[in-house]
């Protein structure tokens, strides 16, 4: 398996853990979405791919973003 695919899953994973999220209410173990964003922007960063730099970095960051709004709005 090359270095974009492996990415790509770590990807797919992630955002399958932000779809139980909000789909079903459930709370998978969303740090779980920041390990997968962070291995899969070491595996894009080695592959030197773009698109998918951009969307692992976007995954890994988004749990501090939701804690953020969270936060905003239960405060």
């Amino acid at each position: 398996m090359n270095k974009a695919k492996a990415s790509l899953l770590f990807f797919i994973g992630g955002v399958i853990l932000w779809l139980v999220k909000i789909v079903f209410g459930l709370e998978p173990p969303i740090w779980l979405t920041f390990v997968l964003g962070a291995a899969g922007l070491a595996f894009a960063i080695a592959g030197r791919h773009t698109v998918l730099i951009i969307c692992n970095s976007a995954l890994m960051i988004s749990v501090f973003i939701l804690m953020l709004v969270e936060n905003y709005f239960q405060g």
